[in-house]
């Protein structure tokens, strides 16, 4: 595997563990209060929501964001340009399938059909909860991870690339 591989996935768990920690804790504590039974219930199903996250963003999202990328940027763009049309185009499309995904992976599923009771169009009033959710879930997502889990994890990759190669260069002195 290449090294710029193995970066690409380690930035894919930064974003997608720092991304699921803030949005599943709002989503979680907004439906159900804050409590230690939502703690724990955000702590047991984090594992799971990462991976999900995570293939999710490699096989669903990043195709399309590259393809959106080629279309709406040039190789003129300066590198903070290129991270902010990513973050949009990515946050985006992730947030589009987390709104459908996140309750199932949550399992919050029973609080998106309660309030379906009554309803005559199942169709209209899904989309209309979908819609509803996904522009409260798109904004925070937004947010979060141009003003922290962005530049937290490029951060951290940054220390992280350091490390190595201050590593390299002690092991190059000492031979």
């Amino acid at each position: 595997m290449t090294e710029e591989r193995k970066t690409g996935i380690f930035m894919n768990f930064l974003m997608s563990a720092t991304m699921i920690l803030f949005m599943c804790s709002v989503n979680k504590f907004q439906i159900s209060g804050f409590s230690g039974e939502a703690v724990l219930q955000i702590l047991l199903h984090y594992p799971l929501e990462i991976a999900a996250v995570m293939l999710i963003s490699e096989f669903a999202a990043k195709p399309v964001v590259s393809r959106l990328l080629m279309r709406f940027t040039s190789g003129e763009e300066s590198k903070n340009a290129g991270i902010l049309f990513q973050a949009l185009f990515l946050t985006t499309i992730m947030s589009m399938i987390m709104t459908v995904c996140g309750p199932l992976i949550g399992r919050i599923g029973g609080d998106f059909v309660n309030p379906f009771e009554g309803c005559s169009n199942f169709q209209t009033w899904c989309f209309a909860t979908w819609f509803d959710r996904w522009r409260v879930n798109f904004t925070m997502a937004l947010f979060w991870n141009l003003l922290c889990a962005g530049p937290f994890s490029r951060w951290v990759l940054g220390q992280y690339k350091n490390r190595k190669k201050h590593s390299q260069t002690d092991c190059n002195m000492i031979k």
